[in-house]
């Protein structure tokens, strides 16, 4: 869904890599393509960023070999390799980084303050949960 328009649908976001880009594992990974809605307008005007190095691709394997589910195929636990905890913490600490200034963060507040939530809730527990449930646990 778009952003906005529905209670119970979430915009989607897309990352692609090459299997030989991340299998081995090492980091920091390399992403080929990303979707977000935050690059809608350059990617309809034909914008689209090159492939790069992505820190947060140990953040989303992880996240994708606990939560996914395969719809064909292998399923991510058996297809990507662990990302080790290190580099996940070490991909946690790079996000810090980001916001250094209020520039960093104008406009973006509500979803810096989301990932700051699950950034403290990965590293206590070690495990990446929605940010909606980080938040949850951080206020408790």
């Amino acid at each position: 869904a778009f952003p906005g328009e529905s209670e119970t649908l979430r915009a989607i976001e897309v990352t692609l890599v090459v299997h030989d880009d991340i299998i081995p594992w090492r980091y920091p990974a390399k992403r080929e393509l990303q979707f977000g809605e935050w690059q809608r307008n350059d990617i309809l005007a034909g914008i689209f960023e090159p492939a790069m190095i992505d820190i947060d691709l140990a953040i989303l394997l992880t996240k994708a070999r606990e939560h996914s589910v395969a719809l064909v195929g292998p399923a991510a636990e058996e297809f990507f390799d662990p990302v080790p905890e290190q580099d996940l913490f070490e991909a946690l600490r790079e996000t810090l980084k980001l916001w250094n200034s209020q520039p960093d963060w104008a406009g973006d507040e509500r979803n810096v303050v989301l990932t700051l939530s699950r950034i403290w809730y990965s590293a206590i527990t070690g495990k990446i949960a929605p940010k909606d449930v980080a938040a949850d646990w951080a206020i408790k």
